[in-house]
Parts: C-alpha cells; sequence; structure tokens
C-alpha cells in the first residue's frame, strides 16, 4: 500500500494534515476537516486542489497526488482584490512587503525583487512558497495566498 501526506487549509489558514492511502477515498479527509473545524458550515464553499472542485468520492491516486499537496476549502465568500505578500531571503531574513492584486502574476512580484536587489542576477533566486517553488506564471489567487504570506528566496549553487 503506498500513502500520501495530504492537507486541508482554509481562507483562516487554518490546516488540518493526513497521512492516507493513496486509494482511500478524499472524503474521508474532508470529512476529518468538517469534524474538526467548527466554522465550516455544511453545504457552503467548495474544496479545490490546484484551483479546480475536487470530487469527494475520487482518491488521491485519481489526482495523481504527492506528500504535501493540500486542499484549500473557499468559503464562497468573496476575498479581497488585493494580497499583502512578504518576500523574504532564505538565509538573511531580510525581505520586503507588497501588495498586489491577487490576480497579478507572480513574475511582476520576482521582477521587482530583483530590481531591490541589484548584487543578485536576474534569475539567480528560487522562489519557494509553501516548500514548493513558485513560477512567474502563477498568481496569488491560483496559490490560495492570503494576506502575511511569505515567500522565501533562496539561491542555487553554481558549478565553477
Amino acid at each position: 500500500m503506498k500513502f500520501v501526506i495530504l492537507s486541508v487549509r482554509d481562507e483562516g489558514d487554518r490546516e488540518i494534515t493526513r497521512t492516507m492511502q493513496t486509494t482511500e477515498k478524499l472524503d474521508n479527509l474532508i470529512d476529518l476537516y468538517q469534524d474538526m473545524v467548527p466554522i465550516y458550515m455544511q453545504g457552503e464553499g467548495e474544496f479545490l486542489y490546484r484551483g479546480k472542485p475536487v470530487d469527494r468520492m475520487k482518491t488521491p491516486a485519481d489526482y495523481k497526488m504527492s506528500d504535501w499537496d493540500e486542499l484549500v476549502f473557499s468559503s464562497g465568500i468573496e476575498q479581497s482584490t488585493f494580497v499583502t505578500l512578504t518576500v523574504r531571503e532564505e538565509e538573511t531574513g531580510l525581505g520586503f512587503t507588497r501588495t498586489l492584486r491577487r490576480t497579478d502574476r507572480l513574475d511582476d512580484l520576482m521582477d521587482f525583487y530583483y530590481d531591490m536587489v541589484p548584487t543578485v542576477e536576474y534569475g539567480d533566486g528560487v522562489f519557494l512558497f509553501d516548500g514548493r517553488r513558485v513560477r512567474g506564471d502563477k498568481t496569488p489567487k491560483e496559490l490560495g495566498m492570503v494576506d502575511g504570506d511569505d515567500i522565501e528566496v533562496t539561491y542555487r549553487v553554481r558549478n565553477i
């Protein structure tokens, strides 16, 4: 049997994590979230995986999920058009905070980072959100980012 570690996170940044079999229905994970998070209201909102609605009767294997993937519970309550994010260097902890539209591509934020840190060459940094690499063609909305989220920047080791 193969297992996978999955999480359910909501707009309030409440999160539950569970190890489950890849052949087990996602309904079990969703039920656990509903039981553990008292503010959940039956029938309101939906569970999303990579921005798309989840079929509760499907399995992690059906969605090709891997460890630390997450479902996002969206209450359907319209979130702000804007989100404030912090870009922070992993090694130094230094960073900046910037507000952008939830629908803006993150490559604009990455470009701003390179403009702010002239000692780093464009493309040298690796941007991470929740331990996963961030692609510039994605938006905060697609990644489920909320106000106050951090994007870490680390640097690749170059072969000399």
